[in-house]
């Protein structure tokens, strides 16, 4: 009667669930197992490791594989569980074990929120012992309820769940489909991160299901999570050409209508390196969002951070005395040819392109770059050189936008 005292006494007063759990094993002089309704481990006997493969493998990973959640749901076990209010037995098919489990399950309500499991390892289970079984279920229904340790809210489990992939929580991808299959979040080839800040001082929290609304127009999954003032969304899409697609006017037009600012990662077969990719988005706000430049920065696509850090590390001396020499010239004798270089890049050095840009002659275009090759005594016709004073022109961009800010 003490144990049973004890075992009251342990949820009445809310002590660790580990404590309750070893004393639900002195009870039923075997292992115990607790787990919430997406088979995550809560809390288990420690005084001893049974030799059982499914056991230790479970309690290494901290929760159920799917692959046994599934071997384990013979002819719905756990729907029959679920509608006998009783514990019952695992199919004696369902592993390659000589030890038998029985499962019951926790509710909150009438909704089931846990499951605890027994493995016949020391005692054989009998009558008696299924019906503490189910005293255990019943006392862990109110300890659930009260602490709220299974979750009343599918939305809060996929909140912890996006924040545990974009963290990189989960290292191993049965528990990351374990968990997306509970909360029945289907996931595609590929994966992705983008990052949405509002400039808007008086928006509203709805403005999250406005950008999911838009992306599921182009990403069959789409889910999120809100950290301080921006908002981070996994996509999941089975064509890269979509990536590719929603890169575009479209895009720009809603973020400049919703007043959002977007960073957006490469793409990533792995779902393990969802975490990448958030990096990836963190690193281009932390370097480019202070650049904001008007509409032409509300969407910056990854590898821009890359070349934002490169930029960064590079030696400035030489960088500066090559835009030194062209602002130089252009204070002294308006020459204009910082802007040229500026429209020749943006332009893909393209000399046609950059005289419609500039509304100037082709040959007044031609001109003005030999120009500047004779002030700089540099050959534009080296790609090499080319890339070096595109980096030395970005850089002036960059340092001149910060100052203004």
């Amino acid at each position: 009667m003490d144990k049973y005292l004890r075992l009251i006494s342990s949820i009445s007063h809310r002590e660790p669930l580990s404590d309750f759990a070893e004393l639900c094993r002195e009870l039923v002089q075997n292992p115990i197992m607790i787990c919430d309704d997406s088979f995550f481990v809560l809390a288990y006997s420690q005084k001893e490791m049974p030799d059982d493969y499914v056991w230790k493998e479970i309690i290494t990973k901290n929760y159920s594989p799917y692959i046994f959640v599934e071997q384990s749901d013979v002819d719905g076990f756990y729907q029959r569980v679920r509608d006998t209010l009783l514990p019952m037995f695992v199919d004696d098919n369902a592993f390659e074990s000589k030890n038998r489990r029985a499962v019951a399950a926790v509710y909150d309500g009438s909704s089931v929120c846990g499951y605890v499991t027994v493995l016949e390892y020391e005692t054989p289970i009998n009558e008696e012992t299924l019906s503490v079984i189910k005293m255990i279920s019943e006392l862990l229904s109110i300890r659930f309820k009260e602490d709220n340790l299974a979750s009343t809210s599918i939305g809060q489990y996929k909140n912890d769940f996006v924040a545990s992939l974009l963290n990189g929580f989960m290292n191993d991808r049965e528990m990351v489909a374990t968990r997306a299959a509970y909360l029945s979040i289907a996931f595609y080839r590929y994966f992705a991160v983008l990052g949405f800040e509002t400039l808007d001082t008086g928006f509203s929290v709805s403005y999250f299901d406005q950008v999911k609304s838009f992306l599921l127009h182009w990403f069959p999954t789409c889910i999120y999570r809100h950290i301080e003032n921006r908002t981070y969304y996994i996509v999941s899409f089975s064509d890269p050409d979509a990536w590719k697609d929603i890169q575009t006017g479209e895009l720009h037009r809603f973020l400049e209508h919703e007043k959002l600012i977007c960073t957006m990662s490469d793409y990533t077969e792995d779902i393990l390196k969802v975490a990448d990719c958030f990096r990836q988005v963190r690193r281009m706000e932390e370097g480019y969002l202070h650049r904001r430049i008007g509409n032409a920065s509300r969407l910056i696509v990854y590898p821009y951070d890359m070349i934002f850090s490169l930029l960064e590390n590079m030696e400035d001396e030489h960088l500066n005395k090559l835009t030194g020499l062209i602002e130089t010239s252009d204070r002294l004798n308006h020459t204009d040819y910082r802007h040229t270089l500026e429209a020749f890049f943006r332009n893909n050095q393209n000399i046609s392109d950059t005289a419609e840009f500039l509304h100037i002659h082709r040959n007044t275009a031609i001109y003005r770059l030999g120009k500047i090759e004779e002030l700089l005594g540099l050959d534009l016709d080296d790609y090499r050189i080319r890339l070096q004073l595109e980096l030395a022109v970005l850089k002036k961009i960059t340092e001149d936008t910060e100052a203004e800010l």
